[in-house]
């Protein structure tokens, strides 16, 4: 469950200030997909940022899985983000001259999962996406996208 509790985020300080998140309350239950959308500048990155830990809110706070993310050290949060969070981004954030297969290993590579099972565990998650299993072709050169099914990192 992730509980987002009165969550202030303000960059900068006296009249140059702005209020990016102000006082932003919610939860989002286990087993729930949510998708967060608003006009460009209402604070949608913003609140993926501190909701995933890469940046701390001004107040309030954040609860995951019973986890206050403000509590957490630096590896902690690093960890947290590696195995519990899981973001699909507006933009695709692949590497263009890596290929489809290699982009969806590359979190299995972050995790430390040895190289003869990340090829293994990117081939059991995916449910025969042409673009997987063609490893030598980039993503940019294909239309559409690849991804897996499910979480590569959790079994």
């Amino acid at each position: 469950m992730i509980q987002v509790t009165d969550v202030v985020k303000t960059y900068g300080k006296g009249t140059n200030a702005f209020t990016a998140l102000n006082g932003v309350t919610f939860t989002i239950p286990d087993g729930v997909c949510v998708a967060i959308v608003g006009k460009s500048g209402s604070g949608k990155s913003t609140l993926m940022h501190v909701m995933s830990g890469l940046d701390h809110a001004t107040s309030g706070e954040v609860i995951v899985n019973g986890k206050n993310l403000k509590d957490m050290k630096q590896r902690e949060l690093d960890k947290f983000r590696s195995s519990e969070m899981s973001f699909i981004f507006q933009s695709f954030f692949v590497q263009g001259n890596d290929s489809c297969h290699d982009n969806v290993a590359l979190p299995l590579e972050i995790a430390q999962v040895p190289r003869k099972h990340r090829a293994k565990r990117v081939q059991r998650k995916e449910q025969g996406k042409e673009s997987v299993r063609r490893p030598k072709t980039a993503p940019r050169h294909r239309k559409g996208y690849c991804r897996p099914t499910e979480d590569p990192l959790r079994r």
